[in-house]
């Protein structure tokens, strides 16, 4: 009698895990495909954007100074936003073809919550425009003046002040 369990126990199990399996196979299918394209457009974009020039005329801007600290190559940076975005849609893809529920509340949780994620960041970058263009205008205006100077380190670390409150409610 014990025999007979253990063995209808193992056929079900096996004909779960075969039920399941066009479901995985599918799944690494589109995860892979999704790596290739989002290699593929990484090195497309980065290619795209070096070709035009982009980091040159970004670096050339008002915001160069503040530019090239945070990146090395913008276009670059630009290539992997490309790369990361392209990847966790094909990710996500590839884990809603396994269809397993709790996998996908969580996606749909993640995906709810990205609004949130873009919001911050351009919070962040408008906050650091600001800071830039507040430090120009203090400067153009006010010289080199000590005064000038004091106003220029505080104006930018009371806007960043300001913006880091702001993106911490914003991502609740």
């Amino acid at each position: 009698m014990d025999v007979e369990k253990i063995n209808q126990s193992a056929q079900g199990a096996w004909n779960t895990f075969f039920a399941f399996l066009p479901q995985l196979l599918g799944a690494v299918v589109i995860f892979v495909i999704g790596w290739i394209v989002a290699s593929g457009l990484k090195s497309l974009v980065t290619r795209l954007l070096r070709g035009a020039r982009f980091d040159e005329a970004l670096l050339q801007s008002s915001a160069g100074n503040f530019i090239a600290r945070a990146f090395r190559s913008p276009s670059a940076f630009v290539g992997k936003v490309v790369y990361w975005l392209v990847w966790l849609g094909g990710l996500s893809l590839a884990l809603s073809a396994l269809q397993i529920d709790a996998l996908n509340n969580f996606i749909n949780g993640v995906y709810g919550y990205m609004p949130h994620v873009v919001a911050a960041v351009g919070i962040f970058l408008v906050a650091g425009f600001v800071s830039v263009a507040a430090t120009s205008f203090v400067d153009r205006v006010m010289g080199n003046t000590p005064l000038a100077k004091t106003v220029a380190a505080v104006v930018p670390t009371l806007v960043m002040s300001i913006a880091v409150f702001m993106m911490l409610n914003e991502l609740q």
